[in-house]
């Protein structure tokens, strides 16, 4: 699943794309971040890929993730990348 079509059922789901860290927006980023207004965690993004922190992090116990990123974090990618969506 491309980039795209992730960003779209996420902005289509309510989330909002968020900067990162001291960093401004950029569109053309391998990596987006998505957030939803009073929710702490967010959702990462880019091709056949998606990620989870804070609260978000838990839907690993409602679909199974493919694997664990860097920093333990759930990701999300072929099949079970369109379970989460």
């Amino acid at each position: 699943m491309k980039q795209s079509e992730i960003a779209k059922e996420l902005e289509d789901a309510g989330f909002v794309l968020q900067p990162k860290k001291g960093i401004a927006i950029d569109p053309g980023s391998p990596t987006l971040r998505y957030a939803r207004p009073g929710v702490r965690g967010s959702l990462y993004a880019t091709d056949n890929y998606l990620s989870a922190t804070g609260a978000y992090a838990d839907l690993r116990e409602q679909v199974p993730q493919s694997r664990p990123d860097h920093q333990g974090y759930p990701v999300w990618q072929g099949a079970a990348l369109e379970a989460v969506l």
